[in-house]
């Protein structure tokens, strides 16, 4: 007997045979085909049964759920949506959306969404199931028309006719958009990521946005809490209780990562460590929810990501509160294919009600190119140009910023016709933290997602009251067209440019203040050193608003930096106006023990009576340097070279073989009387004249810088060089020319660096080459010298100079050709190169260059180091005094009338009779007019120039420097000539 029975549209199916047997041996032969018959019929019933058991489902169901429901006798985790209106509820609200982050305003949006319920039936029917064993865990949330639950699979299609149900989907794992490459990185730098530069994040940097008072939230796999570049500005040390600050569904009470993505991309937000700086926002706090690939078999659900949804839209649980807001969530997360229909609108209600509260929600786009529609859900949501905000990659080390090739592309899912990403950002080779404490370098989507998510809270900064709409538009209208003209499947709108984004938001009805200049001591050669204290005094510039009774504070991390006058009042300042500190300026000691050439971070707050506190800034002060002196980090995706214009460099990372060999680089020069020059610890003689320049000149990257000694005997131009070409982008270019002030004998010239490897360098000399080694590990890093004549080596402690306890005369024998050279293997090795050169002439100009490479093999290192002399001898950054003199800005009489447009006079004085020469340089450094006089009476002199070259021909409108060098000393001053 074979019986089959239906229940309520899910089946069940039981069959019993009941046959008896004879004994007869005649009757076998006949039964055996009957029974062989019966079963194949029944075979065939069965596969046709369950056929239409997997394929009967209604369309509510999602694919993946159909799928898990075929042979499953567990209970299954669901989400099930409800019907809505085609407008998420929130949109139809009116002016409240209009300025949502208000708190009446924000208090009466989350009202609305808890007011509405999810079908009353609907969860009674839950709940009768619920008290039948048929459903358990049964957990409602307000962010959308949601409930997740736990079902037997015998119930799934009852519970799925009902009308009220929208779409039943599995709660399965979510999945991490996966990095495509992931390399260490050392610790150790100073300055930000060339990828910085490349999205205008710096120029709004300059103008005082740093992310101070935001808030960005991550939806990633969690957060180190305690990592150097991250614990600072975690919300839950900055005013916020931990449960407003971290959402686990694990429970932890602290910020956590098993995987180091989330604290990659939050890096990659907000991460500063000292004067690493990584962030886009460094000054902006942070919150996450760890609800993406916990890593360590530790996977959480779709029903994760709404509890996220929810805990974001109001943090603190308190509806009257907009402090706890995100600004921004970043996520890099994406549904599995095949798990929800193309096009699927699971986490539409949830994006669009945060979005209504004032929150920008960005996606990583993922990380499946190059193939066409390989956006996952819910980056290629196509409802309208600014829902689903995605964002793909570039590799923005190529000066042509070419898409990367694992970037997903669209079009969308859901129609041919609708575009995706909408904006590509730097996403190959990003350097940001990572969980241990470390960092690493990671290429992907999800590194580009950060990007604009930082991105959002410098616009938050500049407009807190930019809408969600408002901010999207400008990230759009503002981004750079890449690829063909117009919107395409491969950049979107095109690569982010969030300093001309500004320009296309509303102006703001606030007051923005801003440092245009600063000066120690009063002068524009001061100097900040150990031991002493020094005066500080600031110009500040005011846009939109203005403002009465400013009060400005400063303050910094630096331990052995002490503000001893820490608050000044200002006065008002009115739009467009600038105000200084004149008179009563800031008051800062440096510690005795401070090493020289370090970046002290200043930031600084401004505060009135009617507005409180306006905004942030912050800007640098370098010790024992004038306040033009710099750092910076100049790279190209594998390479980190610190660039400075005071002669001196600590680092060189290299992220292909992970090391950091370079400790300390300084140029050492000295005269025929024995006088040494040079920026080891404990004595720094050089001081910055000018800013850094940067020059990009096709797969070349640049950065050009000025320096003189102390005594204003000595200028040096010096060029860093770095290719940007995949391949050939493992050595450095260092370029230099010394400029005599005063006519010498002849001039003394080396290079002093120390390698430091773990576990100990050799330093072998190869020809022309010198390279350091540590041979076991398999890294090598290398140095040539290109110089016309003999120059010598020679191996010295590294101790000994790290030390800063070298006499000058020590200094000077070492920069004499040594009898030998023998090289020490003493765990910690120095090197310095030399040469001697006579100067025959007051315009004798040297140049010489030194190149630094980095790989795995002597012969790497060779290699690269060869292609640097290639480099070295195909184009000269530095050419001679009539090409590329860089202006030096000193004290001296200003010309008048300035502006001119005919002719200008120039007086300065003489305190003896002797010779001088006068020197006219355009903005590019260029030699434009030159004079050398000879006998020169003391006293008062006067040089009329009339806005014409050496060959007296008439020059362009535009900025100019003149130079007056005297006595080995040497003064500049800028002049305008407008036609």
């Amino acid at each position: 007997m074979c019986t089959v029975k239906v229940y309520a549209r899910s089946w069940h199916i039981s069959c019993s045979f009941s046959i008896t047997m004879k004994r007869q041996t005649r009757y076998c032969g006949a039964i055996r085909p009957i029974i062989t018959l019966m079963v194949s019929i029944l075979l065939l019933f069965l596969a046709l049964a369950y056929q239409v058991a997997a394929t009967d489902l209604p369309e509510k169901i999602a694919p993946g759920l159909q799928q898990r429901l075929v042979g499953s006798t567990e209970m299954i985790p669901v989400v099930a949506f409800f019907k809505v209106p085609a407008a998420a509820t929130l949109q139809k609200a009116g002016n409240l959306i209009l300025a949502p982050r208000k708190v009446e305003n924000h208090a009466a949006l989350i009202s609305q969404l808890q007011e509405r319920k999810a079908s009353a039936d609907f969860s009674q029917m839950l709940t009768e199931l619920a008290g039948h064993g048929a459903v358990r865990d049964i957990t409602s949330y307000w962010i959308a028309d949601v409930i997740s639950f736990e079902v037997s699979p015998a119930y799934v299609n009852q519970i799925s006719s009902h009308p009220d149900l929208y779409y039943l989907v599995e709660d399965k794992p979510l999945q991490l958009i996966e990095p495509v490459t992931v390399k260490l990185s050392a610790s150790g730098h100073t300055g930000a990521a060339s990828a910085i530069d490349v999205t205008g994040v710096r120029e709004l940097w300059n103008q005082g946005y740093t992310g101070h008072g935001r808030l960005v939230c991550s939806f990633d796999t969690g957060v180190e809490g305690d990592h150097p570049a991250l614990v600072g500005n975690w919300l839950g040390t900055n005013g916020g209780t931990a449960e407003q600050s971290w959402l686990d569904p694990f429970g932890t009470a602290f910020p956590t990562d098993g995987d180091g993505h989330g604290t990659h991309t939050m890096g990659i937000m907000v991460g500063r460590d000292g004067a690493d700086t990584i962030g886009v926002a460094f000054n902006a706090n942070w919150i996450s929810a760890a609800v993406v690939d916990r890593g360590q078999s530790l996977s959480k659900t779709l029903s994760d990501i709404i509890a996220a949804f929810q805990w974001a839209a109001d943090p603190d649980g308190d509806p009257n509160t907009v402090a706890d807001l995100p600004d921004v969530v970043s996520n890099s997360w994406g549904i599995p294919t095949g798990l929800l229909a193309p096009c699927d609108e699971t986490f539409w209600q949830v994006i669009d009600n945060l979005e209504a509260l004032g929150v920008v929600t960005i996606f990583a786009c993922g990380n499946e190119g190059p193939d066409t529609r390989s956006i996952r859900n819910p980056a290629d949501r196509g409802s309208g140009p600014l829902n689903s905000f995605s964002v793909g990659a570039v590799d923005q080390n190529q000066p042509d910023l070419p898409i990367a090739n694992f970037s997903s592309r669209g079009p969308s899912n859901c129609d041919d016709n609708i575009i995706k990403p909408e904006l590509v950002g730097p996403g190959t080779a990003i350097r940001s933290s990572y969980s241990g404490g470390g960092y690493r370098v990671i290429s992907g989507t999800s590194m580009a997602a950060p990007f604009v998510a930082g991105a959002v809270a410098l616009l938050r900064e500049y407009n807190p009251d930019a809408t969600v709409a408002e901010i999207k538009n400008a990230l759009i209208l503002s981004a750079t067209d890449l690829g063909v003209v117009g919107e395409d499947n491969d950049y979107g709108w095109g690569f982010i440019n969030v300093a001309r984004a500004l320009d296309y938001l509303p102006t703001p009805e606030k007051a923005n203040l801003q440092i245009v200049n600063f000066q120690l001591a009063g002068t524009d050669n001061a100097i900040l050193s150990p031991g002493n204290t020094t005066s500080l005094e600031l110009v500040v510039s005011n846009t939109h608003v203005a403002v009465t009774d400013l009060w400005v504070r400063i303050r910094t991390d630096d331990l052995l930096t002490s503000i001893l006058q820490d608050s000044v009042y200002f006065g008002s300042v009115g739009t467009d106006g600038q105000i200084d500190n004149s008179g009563d300026p800031f008051l800062i000691k440096l510690h005795h023990q401070a090493s020289l050439g370090k970046a002290i971070t200043c930031s600084v707050d401004f505060y009135s009576v009617q507005h409180g506190f306006i905004n942030t800034a912050a800007f640098p002060l370098i010790t024992g340097q004038p306040a033009v002196g710099q750092l910076f980090n100049l790279g190209n995706g594998r390479i980190s070279y610190q660039v400075s214009n005071f002669g001196t460099s600590r680092c060189l990372s290299d992220s292909a073989t992970q090391i950091d060999p370079l400790s300390l680089l300084t140029l050492i020069l000295a005269d025929e009387s024995g006088t040494v020059y040079d920026g080891l610890p404990g004595n720094l003689d050089f001081l910055a004249v000018d800013t850094i320049t940067l020059v990009n000149q096709g797969n070349i990257k640049e950065a050009r810088s000025t320096y003189q000694t102390t005594d204003g005997n000595l200028l040096v131009a010096q060029a860093t060089v770095l290719p940007a070409q995949a391949g050939e982008d493992d050595f450095v270019l260092l370029k230099y020319q010394i400029d005599p002030l005063y006519l010498m004998e002849s001039l003394y010239l080396g290079l002093i660096l120390d390698a430091d490897f773990d576990g100990g360098e050799t330093l072998i000399r190869d020809e022309k080459d010198f390279l350091f080694g540590n041979i076991a590990d398999s890294r090598y890093f290398g140095l040539r010298f290109l110089v016309e004549g003999s120059f010598s080596g020679r191996s010295v402690a590294g101790a000994d100079l790290k030390s800063g306890t070298l006499t000058e005369s020590e200094k000077y024998d070492l920069l004499m050709p040594p009898a030998s050279s023998p090289w020490d293997d003493c765990g910690d090795l120095g090197l310095m190169v030399s040469f001697n050169l006579p100067l025959l002439s007051l315009d004798t100009e040297v140049h010489f260059a030194v190149i630094l490479a980095v790989g795995s093999s002597r012969q790497q290192v060779k290699s690269a180091l060869a292609r640097g002399e290639w480099q070295y001898n195909q184009v000269t950054a530095i050419e001679s005094d009539e090409d590329n003199i860089l202006p030096a800005l000193f004290t001296l009489s200003q010309n008048f009338p300035n502006p001119f447009n005919s002719g200008t006079v120039i007086e300065f004085s003489l305190p003896r009779s002797g010779d001088y020469r006068f020197a006219v340089y355009n903005m590019l450094g260029q030699l434009v007019d030159y004079r050398q006089v000879t006998g020169a009476t003391a006293g008062r002199q006067v040089i009329t120039w009339q806005g014409t070259d050496r060959n007296k021909q008439p020059v362009a409108s535009g900025v100019y420097f003149y130079r007056i060098t005297f006595g080995g000393n040497s003064q500049i001053r800028k002049m305008v000539l407008l036609k």
